[in-house]
Parts: structure tokens; C-alpha cells; sequence
């Protein structure tokens, strides 16, 4: 699983790695690469930046939306939770959207879709959660 833009600029590729009995290839986008000992802020920034990417297909983004909360919420309590999901669903969104606020930007739609799609993005959050 990969995401971002594949830039030849900031692209590792492995052609022939082992993981476990298989032999694959890896592909890593390391244009936001970094290191940090909290995993859950690493859950937080992927979460936010994956989610978001999705916006051309609602469908899959609530999709998300709903199994990521659902698995979140098994780990921990509920109010914890919905703030979690409510944060990296504003934080992605507002991240992504401000490149493109500028109508005559090739990728304005998508700061719209962003936008205008997190409101029902975080009424997914509340109907699982209650």
C-alpha cells in the first residue's frame, strides 16, 4: 500500500525484497517520512493524510472513516475516540484544501469536496459512536 504522488524525487523503491516466505517489491513515497516513538501520533498523521486523499470517492473515505473508528473505539473509550476521529478528519481536510482555495487552481475541486464533504465525514464519526 502506497500513497502520495510517487515523485522520482522522494521515491525509494526496493525491486526485490523478502517479507517472511514471499519475495515482493516495496515502494515508498518519502516525501513526509519521519520518526517518532508515539504511535499514535503516527496512526494520527496517516490517518489524516490517507483519509483526505480519498476525496474523489466518498464511498470509500466514509468507508474508512467507519472501520478505522470502528477498530479505534474497540482500544479505547468513546469520547477519546470521537475526538481522535473528529481531529484527523479536520486536520486532513484543512491540510490538503489550503493549496487549492484559489477558484483558478487546477485542484480547487478538490479543496471543495474537502471542505464541503466534512461535515457528513464527521457525521459518520457520531452515528458509530452515539
Amino acid at each position: 500500500l502506497g500513497h502520495g504522488d510517487f515523485d522520482p524525487y522522494n521515491v525509494a523503491v526496493a525491486r526485490s525484497i523478502k517479507i517472511g516466505d514471499q519475495r515482493t517489491s516495496l515502494v515508498l513515497d518519502l516525501e513526509e517520512v519521519g520518526k517518532t516513538t508515539f504511535s499514535w501520533l503516527a496512526r494520527f498523521c496517516d490517518a489524516a493524510n490517507f483519509i483526505s486523499r480519498c476525496w474523489p470517492n466518498p464511498t470509500l473515505q466514509q468507508g474508512l472513516i467507519r472501520q478505522l473508528t470502528k477498530r479505534l473505539c474497540q482500544e479505547s473509550m468513546p469520547d477519546e475516540c470521537r475526538s481522535f476521529m473528529r481531529a484527523v478528519l479536520i486536520l486532513g481536510a484543512f491540510f490538503l484544501a489550503k493549496y487549492a482555495m484559489e477558484p483558478e487552481h487546477p485542484e480547487h475541486n478538490m479543496a471543495v469536496a474537502l471542505l464541503t464533504g466534512l461535515k457528513n465525514n464527521l457525521t459518520v464519526i457520531d452515528k458509530i459512536i452515539g
